[in-house]
């Protein structure tokens, strides 16, 4: 019954998407708000490509598609467990594709961190300081060394093999979104909008303050367009879905 219900879900929701509704499960009804903001946002500037980056198990992926978003999708994921996970799911979906590395700003490699539970997974160091609610869960279970590359050096080989024109950076590193936006220097330009996962109480060590990132977004030529609390269910604000539009006309 739950498949045959995903595979309903799935087949109504371009329906759906072209209605500028939302078509949520019961279990992420908190999140509705948001939902509807995103559909209207994709559709408004006609975004054909989702650079979803940090994308664990394929969470965003699976959302965008129940929403009802039919472009390219292209997942970057360094976890090798996640990984397969996420290719499992992309692989069904012929216009999703999964790559197996981080996004930074410095092509190379480093060190990341799997945490006990893998949505935590980060490049930076867990603190419990201001937030205590997830110490059970953010806590180094074991290190990989994992591959980085700079977005603007890969970018126009995705753009040719996938012919895309208005992409959207979907950004959930775990504290390190700033350095994937600073590895996307020479394509920003190309940009139609981006979302940052920021954080008002850090969950890791050398997290730039929240507003600290916005002005430089801001500075870079992005307006604030919404913000989201990720854990609505709380009744304090601990990290946010940011949404981004260029300074620039958009007009398709």
């Amino acid at each position: 019954m739950r498949s045959i219900k995903k595979h309903l879900g799935r087949a109504l929701a371009p329906l759906v998407y072209r209605q500028g509704w939302s078509l949520v499960p019961p279990s992420r009804g908190a999140a509705w708000p948001e939902h509807k903001f995103l559909i209207s946002f994709l559709r408004r500037y006609a975004v054909d490509c989702v650079l979803d980056v940090g994308a664990n198990v394929g969470q965003f992926g699976n959302e965008l598609r129940m929403l009802g978003f039919r472009g390219r999708i292209i997942s970057f994921e360094p976890d090798p467990s996640c990984f397969e996970e996420l290719e499992l799911c992309a692989r069904s979906d012929g216009n999703w594709h999964a790559v197996n590395l981080a996004l930074g700003d410095a092509d190379g490699s480093a060190t990341f961190n799997i945490m006990a539970t893998r949505v935590f997974n980060s490049f930076l160091t867990p603190t419990t300081r201001e937030a205590s609610d997830y110490q059970k869960h953010n806590v180094i279970k074991e290190v990989v060394t994992v591959e980085i590359r700079r977005l603007d050096e890969i970018f126009q080989d995705l753009a040719k093999r996938f012919g895309f024109s208005r992409p959207f950076l979907k950004m959930d590193t775990q504290g390190f979104d700033i350095r994937v936006f600073n590895g996307a220097a020479g394509v920003r330009h190309l940009l139609v909008g981006l979302k940052s996962e920021l954080s008002v109480k850090r969950l890791y060590e050398d997290v730039p303050d929240w507003t600290e990132v916005i002005r430089l977004y801001d500075q870079a030529g992005f307006e604030l367009s919404g913000m989201f609390s990720v854990h609505p269910e709380k009744d304090r604000l601990i990290e946010m879905d940011c949404y981004f539009k260029p300074k620039r006309d958009l007009a398709p």
